[in-house]
């Protein structure tokens, strides 16, 4: 009602089956409203690819998708704007995963927004001293640096791995196999990007549209030199962002 949709569709992965069945239960009733069961990808999720793989509209670099007229918003949003406008309760708590090796509890905490993450990292109760904690996930996640950070409305999770998990790979040189372009869900070239960073040039990195990085680190997953090239975008984009 708010944007003036014509239309409302929920988008759950198909390894979901009981949140499928009971969303398509509670819309079958709703004329502008549908279930679209989306097949489990990574990095799917995100705004850009979410729009293509549901409506097959391609967003152009630089752009947004509400330039090719969709909104899209993440389940935790939604939430927040319903608790918000119904129960006028402002956004002062969220649900934070807290997983990884040997944890008596691991779970999804619901806590304050403020909570510092050592906290929670004791409620989670390790076995043993972590080898690394990650801020997020797996992919898109940040070595933490400071436990005494706290909860904010973006934290998602919280990843503790113990030390036989961990490794820094060694890099080696980059032999242009283009498997970071195959796999990078924006269209990009990660290893020219890589290529203008290393050298300072961070305005040559803006014209094969780095901006349009979406940090899902899937090139650096897949790079057989083992070159960081997902932390290179997001260097290039500070750069960018800083000078501007």
């Amino acid at each position: 009602k708010t944007t003036g949709a014509e239309k409302g569709i929920i988008v759950i992965e198909d390894n979901k089956p009981d949140a499928i069945e009971l969303l398509q239960e509670k819309v079958a009733n709703i004329g502008n409203m549908e279930v679209f069961v989306a097949r489990t990808k990574y990095p799917q999720g995100a705004d850009r690819p979410l729009t293509s793989a549901v409506t097959g509209r391609e967003v152009p670099p630089g752009c947004l998708p509400i330039d090719v007229n969709c909104l899209v918003q993440n389940v935790g949003t939604v939430h927040a704007v319903y608790e918000a406008v119904q129960k006028r309760k402002p956004l002062f708590e969220r649900i934070v995963t807290v997983s990884g090796d040997d944890l008596q509890s691991p779970g999804n905490y619901r806590v304050r927004i403020g909570t510092p993450a050592s906290y929670l990292i004791e409620k989670a109760g390790p076995l043993e001293t972590p080898g690394k904690i990650i801020f997020g996930g797996p992919m898109m996640g940040v070595a933490a640096t400071n436990l005494s950070a706290p909860v904010t409305k973006t934290t998602s999770g919280i990843l503790l791995l113990k030390e036989g998990s961990v490794f820094d790979p060694e890099q080696t040189a980059c032999i242009r196999c283009g498997r970071c372009a195959e796999v990078c869900p924006q269209g990009l070239e990660p290893f020219a990007i890589t290529g203008f960073v290393r050298r300072g040039e961070y305005q040559e990195a803006k014209k094969i549209h780095v901006l349009d990085c979406i940090e899902c680190g899937s090139c650096s997953y897949i790079c057989p030199a083992r070159v960081p090239l997902t932390d290179y975008c997001k260097l290039a984009k500070y750069e960018i962002r800083k000078k501007k």
